[in-house]
């Protein structure tokens, strides 16, 4: 009897309760985030600011560089990017996938386990997503991140 293996596919589907609203997905790279390097072309991104109820995340990354000035850093960021997806309606879900510190992510965990009610319905985040203009040969921020909280 010959054994047959099929591949293993995973699907994954971002369901919007608006009709016809076109989604938004972008991958970052964490390589890229953590450790930049000028000639490389991928998209970088950051969490800059993060509180969950009435505690803030602590912005512990602080030897980010920027992308647009590599010579320098960034404000210390909370988490480094890995994935992005928004169905672009005004009132839809976003998601961000993201690596944090290891003492953010005890402290995240114990706050989700405390059982403490405001942490499921208050969360303030900010991010920011940066881009390569393979044209230009530069880095812009991206359309997709905040001003502020």
């Amino acid at each position: 009897m010959k054994k047959i293996l099929l591949p293993l596919i995973s699907i994954c589907l971002l369901v919007s309760f608006t009709p016809f609203t076109p989604v938004w997905t972008s991958r970052a790279d964490l390589y890229q985030g953590f450790n930049f390097v000028t000639g490389k072309q991928t998209t970088v991104g950051y969490i800059t600011s993060l509180q969950i109820g009435s505690k803030k995340i602590a912005a512990d990354f602080s030897t980010i560089k920027d992308p647009l000035n590599p010579n320098t850093t960034l404000p210390p960021v909370v988490a480094v990017l890995n994935n992005l997806n928004w169905s672009t309606a005004a009132t839809d879900v976003v998601y961000l996938g993201a690596l944090v510190s290891t003492a953010n992510k005890m402290s995240i965990q114990t706050m989700l386990m405390s059982g403490d009610a405001s942490l499921a319905t208050e969360v303030a985040v900010s991010f920011v997503v940066y881009n390569y203009d393979p044209v230009a040969k530069y880095y812009f921020k991206s359309t997709y991140h905040t001003n502020s909280t």
